[in-house]
C-alpha cells in the first residue's frame, strides 16, 4: 500500500479514537509517527495544520475548534478533525470527526 494511503487511514481510524475520547492526542501522534509536521510557528491557535508531501500528493490533517457560546449561554468548544489527500487541488480522499469538549 501507498505510504501516504495507509498514513490516511491510520489518522483516520485514530480520528475515531479521539472523538470517542473528546481529546485530540491519539489523532495528532497518527499524524506525528507517519511524518506530518505541524505547519505554523506551533503557537496555540484555533485551527493547526500537520501535513506531509510526496512528488504528486499531499497528506494534510487539520484540527480546527470553535467556542459556540453565545451571552448567558455557556457551552463546551467544538473541535473538528480533518485528515485530507490531494492529488494536485484536487480531494481525492477525506474524513471528518467532530467532538465537544467535556464540561
Amino acid at each position: 500500500m501507498d505510504p501516504l494511503d495507509l498514513a490516511f487511514d491510520e489518522i483516520a481510524a485514530a480520528m475515531i479514537a479521539a472523538a470517542g475520547l473528546r481529546k485530540i492526542d491519539q489523532a495528532q501522534a497518527a499524524a506525528e509517527r507517519h511524518g506530518l509536521k505541524q505547519q505554523g510557528t506551533g503557537t496555540p491557535s484555533q485551527i493547526t495544520d500537520w501535513q506531509r508531501s510526496d512528488a504528486t500528493r499531499s497528506l494534510r490533517f487539520r484540527w480546527r475548534w470553535y467556542d459556540p457560546s453565545q451571552a448567558f449561554s455557556i457551552q463546551p468548544d467544538i473541535n473538528i478533525l480533518t485528515i485530507e489527500l490531494r492529488e494536485g487541488d484536487q480531494i481525492i480522499r477525506q474524513s471528518e470527526q467532530r467532538y465537544e469538549d467535556p464540561l
